[in-house]
């Protein structure tokens, strides 16, 4: 018999058994509790500035209709009681009238009678209906009534060219949107813009002519289209230390899988105690840009920092998700959509090779939620200012195998805010960017529910998941200063690629639980300071230092237990 193995798991175990009487619920409050996703971790991307300038689109000639030689026509002076206006359905009756009125009740010449059939045209004209107008026709004159019929224009053809991935008729109908039911050039450069926000789609070049008959038009559509393929590589250290803080990611992406704009993403991460894959696919199932989105995600942890890496403590979280998402107000500049998801999440916790449970709630090591997620979004973007907002309602259900019985269990209620403020203040690109998340709820929450404190998306300076919690607020404040231009030759190309930026910040961080005991402490706070560099858009690094404002016992064995946290990234499209 081993008495060499049995003794030092019976120290183990010893171990683990004072660690719990003396302090309930120690490992999911310590940082040396395994990673684990959290909703709170992903935040709305930020979008960029707006850029100056629109798609090229190269308009016809306004032509005025052609005077109707005609019976009317010939007449020098005709006296008029009144104008009949027909066929116009985007401006009221009433509207036109103002245009009309003056020429009625009296004599009036040619010369003025086409001069309202140019005014008609031109109230169409400037509000952007360029291939609309009016039009005399032939008539005979009866109880001194003139009849005008208004010609509303229409889109009657897009024809589209150089598109490889994205598919014609997905180009069609988004920009068909723009065109509904009269042309309007103001509405069309607004989906140009639209469809321009594609991320398989570099430049739009777009030329409306006219058509065969009066009020029709054609437009053609030149693509010039990006590879659709990206793929690239992250490494950070921002896990946490009990997993291997060092982590090295690698990432595929396919922005039109069948040429509809549909994105096929994998990913791929790797800590020395921790692998994690995700693979998501989302697709537009109609032209208003409703988007499904299903995805996978795993990930697999050894507990590998001393003392606890002798008692072999793994887990493994796996989620499955399915989501809708619809943009029910959308510009260029500005986007409010909402989503529903319904997620399946399971957790499982291990000591020994035997399951264990480290958290009040968990049932021999295992844990399951089903939930139901009601999001909010809203995007904000200027030439000087970007917003992100976003709301998430998470409503645990008693359903597919979710944990039940004493609190934390699958049911509860959890409220997420998110929201983040960049802005611009100097013509050498001086920014100031905000940030703040808040975790509200009345119940306990499992492990994988809680919100995590401290690291390099939350409170810098500290551990990842230096506190795990069930509510939180944290905010954070940054200023992002250019100080030189260290371009990369032959990568380096615009003005602003190669810029290095110093980057002073303060963190604050407070968390506490609903029902259980909250632990010291329950607020962190840090300032420090960082520098970022990216020498184009492919390749970005970033260095931070924070120091904490709250000293807490660490084991010192990490960068992050000296505030320090890094990134490199790079990417690589392919065709």
């Amino acid at each position: 018999m081993n008495f060499g193995f049995w003794f030092n798991h019976f120290i183990c175990i010893g171990l683990v058994l004072t660690i719990n009487l003396n302090s309930p619920g120690v490992f999911a409050q310590m940082p040396i509790f395994p990673q684990t996703q959290r909703p709170s971790q992903e935040r709305p991307p930020l979008p960029e500035y707006e850029k100056p300038g629109s798609p090229p689109l190269e308009l016809p000639p306004v032509i005025p209709s052609p005077e109707a030689a005609d019976r009317l026509s010939a007449r020098p002076l005709v006296f008029v009681r009144k104008f009949e206006v027909t066929g116009n359905t985007v401006f009221s009756d009433e509207e036109l009238a103002t245009i009309t009125k003056a020429y009625e009740g009296r004599v009036i010449t040619s010369e003025e009678l086409q001069e309202i059939r140019r005014k008609l045209t031109l109230y169409y004209v400037n509000e952007g209906y360029l291939n609309s107008g009016a039009v005399i026709p032939d008539q005979k004159v009866e109880k001194d009534i003139i009849h005008i019929q208004i010609i509303e224009g229409e889109l009657t053809r897009i024809e589209v060219e150089n598109n490889k991935w994205l598919s014609s008729n997905y180009i069609k109908k988004r920009l068909a949107l723009g065109a509904e039911p009269v042309l309007n050039i103001n509405q069309l450069r607004r989906h140009l813009k639209l469809l321009q926000q594609n991320p398989t789609i570099q430049q739009l070049h777009t030329e409306l002519g006219p058509g065969i008959k009066p009020g029709e038009g054609i437009l053609k559509v030149r693509v010039k289209e990006k590879p659709p393929i990206e793929s690239g590589l992250i490494f950070a250290n921002d896990c946490a230390p009990s997993v291997g803080a060092e982590r090295a990611r690698i990432y595929a992406t396919h922005h039109s899988l069948t040429g509809y704009s549909d994105t096929l993403a994998v990913q791929y991460g790797l800590t020395e105690g921790m692998d994690e894959v995700s693979i998501s696919y989302t697709r537009p199932i109609n032209v208003y840009d409703t988007m499904l989105r299903l995805s996978y995600n795993r990930s697999d942890c050894s507990v590998i920092e001393e003392p606890f890496d002798d008692l072999d403590i793994e887990s493994d979280l796996k989620t499955y998700s399915i989501s809708l998402t619809h943009p029910f107000y959308r510009t260029p500049q500005r986007v409010f959509s909402m989503g529903l998801a319904f997620e399946q999440r399971h957790s499982g916790t291990s000591l020994l090779g035997r399951p264990f449970s480290f958290s009040p709630g968990v049932q021999d090591g295992e844990s399951d939620v089903t939930v139901l997620r009601f999001s909010q979004e809203w995007l904000d973007r200027s030439f000087n200012n970007v917003i992100a907002v976003r709301s998430i309602f998470s409503i645990g259900i008693d359903a597919m195998g979710a944990t039940c019985g004493e609190e934390p269990n699958g049911q509860y209620l959890a409220w997420l805010g998110q929201f983040q403020w960049a802005g611009r203040f100097s013509n050498r690109g001086d920014q100031i960017l905000f940030r703040t998340d808040l975790q509200l709820t009345e119940d306990s929450l499992l492990p994988m529910e809680k919100i995590a404190v401290g690291g390099a998306r939350t409170v810098r300076g500290y551990r990842e998941n230096q506190m795990v919690r069930d509510n939180a607020l944290v905010t954070s404040l940054e200023f992002r200063i250019p100080v030189f231009r260290l371009p990369i030759p032959r990568i380096s190309r615009g003005p602003e690629e190669g810029i290095v930026q110093v980057a002073p910040f303060a963190d604050f961080g407070w968390a506490w639980n609903t029902d259980l005991p909250t632990p010291a402490p329950d607020t962190i706070s840090s300032v420090g300071i960082g520098v970022r560099w990216g020498p184009s858009p492919k390749i970005h690094t970033e260095l931070y230092w924070g120091v904490a404002l709250r000293d807490i016992d660490t084991p010192d064995t990490n960068l992050q237990d000296s505030g320090i946290h890094f990134l490199l990234s790079c990417s690589f499209s392919l065709p």
